[in-house]
């Protein structure tokens, strides 16, 4: 799996800062009191494996991602902790025996992988009957900010496909339900998960602001390594994001998808 944002510990960072921002949206509607014994792939940092372990305090969770940099950050955020178990996790097999899971969670990572059917057929195989999944996914394609920008859009648009070209899917939030289903999960629910702010929040504003020009630009180095972009674009970006946050007329608006099922 080839990662647009890099492991770097700029990309740590943010992605802690993401946990914090975004939260409150993400975990809003699930329900984790039940959940005894959860599996989180793609963990990262460790970041959200945190506010896992907050929304049920028995709850024991084997945490895995793709990256030994990322699992040495999250064993440090969470030190300590004795409901958590670590792995590598490399393989589209996972070494975890059938039927052992209440939950699943995955927290925007199939917009990073090219075998979204394999992962949703080996989350199947490691649920217990009547165990859920839960998914929060990206759709890039509902990205605006206003007053329009050339210099974004140009950005944004390199940044997408490089992404698909990396074998990643950045609109894969409003195909969740068909995999689900041809997975053959049942009692599928999806719902989307919107960010709409402007001047009647002007702090709001400025937080979500903030946090896109550091996602964005979280991809700058791949971007500028495949020449799509150059540091010209990256300066202008740079100076756009610094014209929204002084502009009066500055709208943002985003939406990514939820989706919750039963095996």
């Amino acid at each position: 799996m080839e990662y647009i944002h890099g492991f770097t510990e700029e990309e740590q960072a943010r992605l802690n800062e993401q946990a914090d921002v975004l939260g409150p949206i993400i975990y809003k509607d699930l329900d984790f009191s039940e959940i005894d014994n959860l599996l989180e792939i793609g963990c990262g940092t460790g970041s959200q494996t945190k506010i896992l372990l907050q929304k049920n305090q028995t709850m024991h969770i084997e945490a895995c991602d793709i990256s030994e940099t990322q699992l040495a950050a999250a064993r440090k955020n969470l030190s300590g902790e004795s409901r958590v178990n670590w792995h590598l996790l490399e393989a589209d097999t996972w070494p975890f025996e059938d039927n052992t899971f209440d939950c699943v969670f995955l927290c925007w990572v199939l917009e990073h992988v090219t075998n979204s059917a394999q992962i949703l057929s080996e989350a199947v195989r490691v649920l217990k009957n009547g165990g859920r999944i839960m998914l929060t996914e990206v759709y890039n394609r509902s990205f605006q900010l206003l007053p329009r920008s050339e210099c974004l859009e140009k950005y944004w648009d390199a940044y997408n496909q490089l992404q698909l070209e990396m074998g990643g899917d950045p609109n894969v939030g409003i195909k969740l339900g068909n995999y689900l289903f041809r997975a053959g999960f049942t009692d599928i629910q999806s719902k989307t998960l919107y960010t709409h702010n402007d001047q009647r929040d002007r702090e709001g504003l400025l937080v979500i602001l903030e946090y896109w020009e550091n996602l964005i630009l979280s991809g700058k180095d791949q971007l500028l390594e495949a020449k799509r972009i150059d540091q010209n674009l990256v300066q202008q970006l740079k100076q756009t994001f610094e014209n929204y946050r002084q502009s009066d007329e500055t709208v943002f608006f985003y939406t990514g998808i939820q989706a919750v099922a039963k095996k």
